[in-house]
């Protein structure tokens, strides 16, 4: 019985919304963890299928908006890509 209903869900529109949700969530958070050389998020977010919660979660913690770090200098370091820039008063 469990078997016609898993190949019932397969043919309907949800498994199919679900499954390119999933995806585009995870194509960009997978290109995001390699550009940012991030490798035990890449890995996880590789292995892991949980229905793009997962990649929306990264994506959120490592957005360029987060990246704002307090010098002790009173100065705000922006961090952008690969190198860090200062910001002139």
């Amino acid at each position: 019985m469990y078997g016609t209903e898993w190949i019932a869900f397969m043919n309907s529109g949800w498994f199919w919304i679900l499954l390119v949700w999933s995806g585009i969530w995870k194509g960009i958070s997978l290109w995001k963890s390699a550009r940012n050389k991030h490798l035990v998020w890449f890995v996880v977010l590789f292995v892991f299928n949980t229905a793009g919660i997962l990649p929306i979660i990264y994506l959120l913690i490592h957005s360029r908006k987060n990246k704002a770090i307090h010098h002790p200098a009173n100065r705000t370091i922006r961090k952008t890509g690969r190198k860090t820039r200062r910001r002139k008063k």
